[in-house]
């Protein structure tokens, strides 16, 4: 008889198994297998317990060297969960016994605990039981929460539980970041998420799930401890309601000791200390962040632009574009004036780069001649995900842009605009304005992409300037900090790769992070080429692999202007994943002409009747 046991501590207390079916009556059904559970319950498992029997399941005991000592009969150890923190790996190896876990008896319970509790979080549900349980109807609205759609998920450790966390989260519409160095694109990718590094997950995400092993470095269990009033004075209160528009309250604990043999620590210099040390610079300041965005963020970096093309020098000495501080007399640099904080608002969400980073093709299409208020609302309703004004081939000034851009965001689709130069304020104009992406022309170095990144995204990623209430956030309030976060998630950066520095470059500018697209300009990398049109031509398909394998390399998308069906199919079967199916001019010639002349050959068939007839 092959005897298994199993731990007290699977029963509840009135006898019943706490776990639901895990399989057991497979082993009832299986001849010569007889299970039982083990008469104590104990929080270290006694070489008596296990002597009889051939097979162990193990929920909680520790099961040590002493453990093991007669376990001669013992031939397999199997953890019920994850991980063996609690079994003597080593005493198992000696005595020849074969230890194995179950993953999934605790990968869908925990990652279902950490949906709810993002569920919990988003909608502070703590507060709002607290409230509604005491009364305190009027103080609801200050704890509405911000809830999950649209959110940003960080997975730090994709594993098993992880993977089953993004499965669970797909539902809510969340965009999943992970961060595992064991984990490539690829598997990442499979498990419906986008796979950065770790400073990126923990700067992007709204919410952070960790998913890690105990280090070596940690603090025995014993020794792990609270915050002690010295240092939980620096941080938010996680517990009381806030009071309307008020901002964290220090959560001030009992006073307590510090531990033997350590110090008194701080969370951070002067937290808690209200005559803290002045800042140093890039130190990030004491007051809530929405303070600042009154007043100009990084000027330093706004003036900044490269040496332009011959083809794309603009007048000498234009100014650098600044953006209005609005009406009312500005603060001064050293007091900002407080920016208030509505609820509700935030920024939209970019269907296409969502497309895009999932790994699939997002197809839209070019405008250089149709400036009408209903031209996008026909493009949406033909289904393009997106719609590319541009303003390096046309005469379009801030003024139709600003038009375009209104229509084309009350329609179901997203709006880009391809600039003239990668200068600072021919790419934030247009964004402010309500452009949900950006392309750049000639783009030959990785520092002429990182200009882009810098001059498109706010803080701390870019030096964008600050302006909210405006077109680009549908002139709502709400949480600028948050506001600026979205808003250098959703915005969907564009490089045009059209000469021979850029294709020498490529690999640079396919590295650089923020950069979602690099799009071949054909007609211009072929004159760069010295082969103007020649599309077959072996250099420029070199040219086209050398794009398509840098992209892949670095997890961007390729672009490509498709001229018909044929074509975009054809670019879609190599690789490229941002298609422009031709644009306004091309493809109301072409329908305009192939009607017109299938109009002409039927009037010139039919046999035309004489009066007299």
């Amino acid at each position: 008889m092959f005897r298994v046991g199993l731990t007290r501590d699977f029963l509840m207390p009135d006898g019943s198994f706490a776990f639901g079916d895990i399989g057991l009556s497979l082993l009832e059904q299986a001849p010569g297998v007889k299970y039982e559970f083990l008469p104590e319950d104990t929080r270290e498992l006694s070489a008596e317990q296990v002597r009889d029997y051939d097979a162990l399941l193990v929920l909680a005991p520790r099961v040590t060297t002493a453990t093991l000592a007669d376990a001669d009969r013992l031939t397999v150890l199997a953890r019920f969960g994850v991980g063996y923190d609690t079994v003597d790996v080593n005493a198992c190896t000696r005595r020849g016994v074969l230890l194995t876990i179950t993953p999934d008896g605790v990968r869908r319970p925990v990652a279902t605990a950490v949906i709810t509790l993002l569920l919990a979080l988003s909608h502070r549900l703590v507060e709002k039981d607290r409230i509604t349980r005491e009364g305190r109807w009027a103080e609801k609205a200050a704890c509405m929460g911000i809830g999950l759609t649209g959110r940003v998920l960080g997975i730090v450790g994709l594993g098993n539980i992880g993977r089953e966390v993004a499965r669970l989260a797909r539902p809510f519409d969340l965009r999943i970041l992970a961060a595992d160095p064991y984990v490539t694109r690829e598997q990442a990718a499979a498990a419906g998420a986008e796979m950065v590094p770790l400073e990126t997950l923990l700067r992007t995400a709204d919410f952070v799930s960790v998913k890690l092993r105990p280090d070596r470095g940690d603090a025995a269990p014993d020794r792990r401890r609270a915050a002690g009033a010295d240092e939980a004075d620096g941080l938010p209160d996680q517990h009381g309601a806030r009071p309307r528009g008020g901002s964290a309250r220090a959560h001030r604990g009992a006073p307590r000791a510090p531990p033997p043999g350590r110090g008194h620590r701080r969370v951070r210099a002067g937290a808690g200390r209200p005559d803290g040390p002045a800042l140093r610079p890039r130190q990030r300041a004491r007051g809530p962040a929405r303070d600042l965005l009154d007043r100009r963020v990084l000027p330093g970096q706004r003036p900044e632009r490269l040496p332009e093309h011959p083809r794309r020098r603009g007048r000498a000495g234009a100014a650098v574009h600044r953006e209005p501080r609005g009406a009312g007399v500005a603060a001064p640099q050293s007091q900002a004036r407080p920016l208030s904080r509505g609820r509700g608002g935030t920024m939209r969400a970019n269907k296409a780069k969502r497309t895009l980073k999932q790994g699939g093709v997002s197809i839209g299409t070019m405008f250089f001649e149709f400036n009408t208020t209903g031209i996008a609302r026909i493009a949406a309703n033909a289904g393009a995900d997106f719609a590319l004004f541009d303003t390096e081939h046309t005469g379009w000034d801030a003024d139709t842009i600003r038009m375009l851009m209104a229509t084309a965001r009350a329609a179901d689709i997203v709006p880009l605009v391809r600039v003239p130069a990668t200068q600072y304020h021919l790419i934030a104009r247009p964004l402010d304005l309500g452009a949900m992406g950006i392309m750049i022309p000639m783009v030959e170095s990785q520092e002429q992409a990182q200009v882009l990144v810098r001059s498109a995204k706010y803080p701390p990623e870019g030096g964008r300037g600050a302006a909210f209430g405006v077109a680009h956030d549908d002139y709502t309030g709400g949480d600028v900090p948050e506001k600026m976060k979205r808003a250098n998630d959703e915005v969907l950066l564009i490089g045009l790769v059209e000469t021979v520095a850029g294709i020498e470059n490529v690999d640079k500018i396919a590295a650089v992070d923020g950069l979602d697209v690099l799009w071949i300009g054909h007609f211009d990398l072929t004159n760069s080429m010295g082969i103007p049109g020649q599309f077959t031509h072996p250099r420029f398909l070199e040219a086209v692999d050398s794009v398509l394998e840098a992209c892949a390399r670095h997890g961007k998308a390729a672009g490509f202007m498709a001229a018909d069906v044929e074509t975009g199919t054809k670019l879609i079967g190599q690789g490229f994943r941002c298609i422009s199916y031709s644009g306004d001019i091309w493809l109301f010639s072409q329908a305009l002409r192939a009607g017109v002349s299938a109009l002409k050959d039927a009037a010139g068939k039919k046999r035309v009747l004489s009066p007299s007839e």
